[in-house]
C-alpha cells in the first residue's frame, strides 16, 4: 500500500564528478532537482542543455537524466512519494518532467532544509507540515515562472559571482578578483555577499572544494595530493 506522505532522501548543494547520470524509469517516487551549475537535464526522450539554476520535477515512471560530462556540477534535490504527495503535485500547474529556470535558488535550499528538519528531528513527522512546505514550494515556483510576478531578488552582481564560484571553484580564485568583478571594495564585497548568502565567499569556496574532494574520494582512485590539486589547492 502506498504511503500517504514520505520524504525518502535529500541533498543540498552536492558537488558531483563530471558525469551524466540516468536513473531508471521504474522508480515510483517524485524527484525534484535544482541544477545550480550549467549541465544537462531531462528524460530519456529529451535531454536539454540547461543554464545554472534550472529546476525540474520528475514524475514516477520517468527516466531521469542529469549531470555534466564536461566538468564538476552542483545540484540540490529531494525524493518524495505517497498518495497525498502525488495528489499535491498533480494539482499544481508547475510543469513536470521539463526544465524551468528560476531566479531565487536559495529559496529551494531553504525548503529542503526545512523538510529535512521536520523528518529528522521529530519522532513522528507531521504529514500536514510536509505537505504545507511542499505546497508552498510549488507556489513559489509558480510565481517564479510567472512573468507577471516581479519579486525582490539578491543583487545580480552577487548572484553572478556565486555562479562564478560554483563554476570555477577548482581553479585559482582570489578575493581581490571577486571584489573587482562585483565593482566593490574587498571589505564591502565580503559584507554584502555574507549578508545575502549567510556565508562568506571564501568559506563558500572552501565548502565547494571539500564537497568535491569527498566525491572524488568515493569515485576516483587518486592520491590525496592529486585530489588536492584537482579541487583547486
Amino acid at each position: 500500500e502506498l504511503q500517504e506522505c514520505w520524504m525518502e532522501a535529500w541533498s543540498v548543494h552536492r558537488v558531483r564528478i563530471p558525469k551524466v547520470f540516468t536513473l531508471d524509469k521504474d522508480l515510483t517516487n517524485f524527484l525534484v532537482m535544482l541544477m545550480k551549475t550549467p549541465g544537462k537535464l531531462g528524460t530519456e526522450n529529451e535531454i536539454n542543455d540547461v543554464p545554472a539554476n534550472t529546476l525540474i520535477i520528475w514524475e514516477p515512471g520517468i527516466a531521469r537524466v542529469f549531470g555534466n560530462d564536461n566538468g564538476p556540477f552542483i545540484h540540490s534535490w529531494f525524493y518524495c512519494l505517497g498518495s497525498k504527495i502525488e495528489n499535491l503535485f498533480k494539482s499544481s500547474s508547475v510543469p513536470k518532467n521539463s526544465p524551468m529556470q528560476i531566479s531565487n535558488p536559495e529559496l529551494f535550499d531553504k525548503y529542503i532544509l526545512r523538510l529535512h528538519d521536520e523528518v529528522t528531528t521529530h519522532e513522528v513527522p507531521s504529514d500536514r507540515i510536509i505537505l504545507n512546505l511542499l505546497d508552498s514550494l510549488l507556489l513559489e515556483v509558480e510565481r517564479e515562472i510567472n512573468v507577471s510576478y516581479k519579486p525582490q531578488h539578491i543583487p545580480s552582481n552577487i548572484l553572478a559571482l556565486k555562479s562564478y564560484l560554483e563554476a570555477n571553484f577548482n581553479k585559482p580564485v582570489t578575493l581581490d578578483k571577486l571584489a573587482k568583478e562585483a565593482g566593490l571594495s574587498k571589505n564591502h564585497f565580503c559584507a554584502v555577499y555574507s549578508k545575502y548568502m549567510n556565508i562568506s565567499p571564501i568559506e563558500y569556496l572552501i565548502d565547494l572544494r571539500i564537497e568535491y574532494a569527498k566525491e572524488l574520494l568515493k569515485n576516483i582512485d587518486l592520491t590525496m595530493a592529486q585530489i588536492s590539486q584537482t579541487v583547486g589547492y
